[in-house]
């Protein structure tokens, strides 16, 4: 993945759309490299601001910092080697790439969209930050990446929440249940 051993690693693993907004991580790891090189920006995702991004990291001079790589099928194996998930999107359902990332035990940074707090507790599954600030985004990344007993403690608490709310049988139950209570007699 192109990634220096040892690294923190922050994950941006999506559709390159207005969505999910990656003109602001691109903008964030610009920050974040200014702190510190030991945190690596993983973007990977195909779309039509695919272009843009890599337009403006190549203006900020982020090739050491954000390395892009183009839609993968083996997303657990990319998650495997990230610390951090990162969706600072605008809107959302419920974003199974977060459900994924809490499975896997890592470490979130979402914006407070619709699904994405639903099931991230801020300071507990994971970090929050305001829509549109790559200051705050930096910000959380940074303080994950400098405070790895906190990132790994939010972390645990992420898939023990996946695992205990999300879990197949237990949103089999919930469907079963919601349709029983729309049932007309």
């Amino acid at each position: 993945l192109g990634v220096p051993a040892g690294n923190t690693v922050a994950g941006f693993i999506v559709r390159m759309t207005k969505q999910k907004d990656p003109l602001t991580v691109i903008k964030a790891a610009s920050i974040i490299a200014k702190k510190t090189d030991k945190v690596t920006v993983l973007v990977i995702g195909d779309g039509e601001l695919k272009n843009d991004a890599m337009a403006l990291a190549s203006k900020l001079n982020l090739s050491n910092t954000v390395k892009f790589h183009p839609f993968r099928q083996d997303i657990p194996a990319v998650l495997a080697n990230t610390d951090i998930y990162m969706l600072p999107s605008l809107w959302e359902g419920l974003p199974i790439g977060i459900l994924e990332a809490m499975a896997m035990k890592k470490a979130i940074v979402a914006t407070p969209a619709d699904g994405s707090k639903e099931v991230i507790i801020n300071n507990d599954t994971g970090l929050l930050v305001p829509f549109n600030d790559p200051q705050k985004l930096a910000e959380a990344v940074l303080y994950m990446h400098d405070n790895k007993v906190e990132m790994n403690r939010m972390a645990e608490n992420a898939y023990y929440k996946v695992v205990n709310e999300f879990s197949l049988v237990k949103m089999m139950n919930k469907i079963e249940n919601l349709y029983r209570s729309c049932s007309v007699n």
